[in-house]
């Protein structure tokens, strides 16, 4: 409505999806798997577009896209070609959007997912071609798994919600699904010099003025992973060196103690009161490149980590 109260609504087209699966057990209208699992109730995911003059509206279509698709979508409406040389994976499903008929070479998406640094061949992943799904749900929240894979193939034409594994009766279908999958791996694997190296966090740079780090971004290393007690580092590249103002918060205590910033060679310290909830170190000098960067408090014989900290570079002059 206020798109439309605008005067935009036929130059804007609306994309509305949802995060894939639930957290915990809830209603997955009977399918089975939740959020990580690569079973339908995991990766199933609605999508609805809304393009005034364009999209008939209620209109539905039974193509299966990915993630992968939006962009090259959005960049057909818009009518803005892809850079010379530049390849991505998805494809556009605009004509499926606007009742387009259009032939389409098959393909296979791929999706992985699992703990740990670098993808394991075979561990928590799906291929599916449309109609057939070739499945190994050997759990996200694990870095490996046990024994040979146990791969289960479904015809979710005929079985949506994945109760009956015909991998015995379509051989031939599970080669070639394993052969498509492999091929991503593959290929996928190769896009970099190295292709796992846990991303860094780059600071510093004058495309984000203050960058916040998390627990949820830091590379763990004690404790329960994001428990009371635990720790760990966040990997960063600083890309300009100088005073850094860096405002830290965290859960307070009922005793003191003292809070440590430590970065390469570089380690500060200071108190930190009872109930106090944040403190500043107000200029500490980083140098460039990429580091490990930690913040603990050390309240006793116990160390715990932060909870968030922003990290600002002064402004010369």
């Amino acid at each position: 409505e206020q798109i439309d109260a605008m005067g935009i609504g036929e130059q804007t087209l609306v994309l509305f999806f949802t995060d894939n699966g639930p957290e915990g057990r809830r209603f997955v209208s009977g399918y089975r798997g939740s959020k990580s699992s690569t079973l339908e109730g995991g990766v199933r995911s609605p999508l609805f577009a809304r393009w005034k003059g364009h999209l008939k509206p209620g209109a539905r279509t039974g193509r299966v896209a990915a993630h992968i698709d939006i962009l090259p979508t959005v960049l057909e409406a818009c009518s803005v070609p892809l850079p010379d040389g530049l390849k991505i994976d998805g494809v556009s499903f605009l004509a499926e959007l606007e009742n387009r008929q259009v032939k389409r070479d098959p393909r296979t998406l791929v999706i992985q997912a699992h703990r740990g640094d670098a993808p394991l061949l075979y561990h928590n992943f799906m291929a599916r071609d449309g109609r057939w799904k070739l499945v190994h749900p050997s759990a996200f929240w694990r870095d490996t798994f046990e024994g040979e894979p146990n791969f289960q193939l479904y015809d979710l034409e005929t079985d949506p919600y994945e109760l009956d594994d015909v991998s015995d009766a379509h051989p031939e279908i599970v080669t070639r699904l394993l052969g498509d999958y492999e091929a991503w791996f593959e290929d996928v694997s190769a896009e970099r010099e190295d292709p796992w190296a846990p991303p860094r966090i780059i600071i510093g740079t004058e495309h984000e003025k203050m960058t916040v780090l998390t627990r949820q971004d830091w590379r763990h290393t004690h404790g329960r992973p994001w428990g009371k007690n635990s720790r760990g580092r966040w990997h960063v590249h600083i890309e300009k060196a100088g005073p850094y103002r860096i405002e830290c918060r965290f859960s307070p205590e009922k005793v003191p103690g003292v809070i440590t910033l430590i970065c390469g060679d570089v380690e500060v310290r200071q108190s930190v009161l009872p109930t106090t909830r944040s403190c500043s170190f107000r200029s500490v000098e980083l140098p460039v490149g990429d580091m490990e960067l930690e913040i603990h408090i050390t309240e006793g014989d116990q160390i715990r980590g932060i909870r968030q900290a922003d990290v600002e570079l002064i402004p010369s002059g």
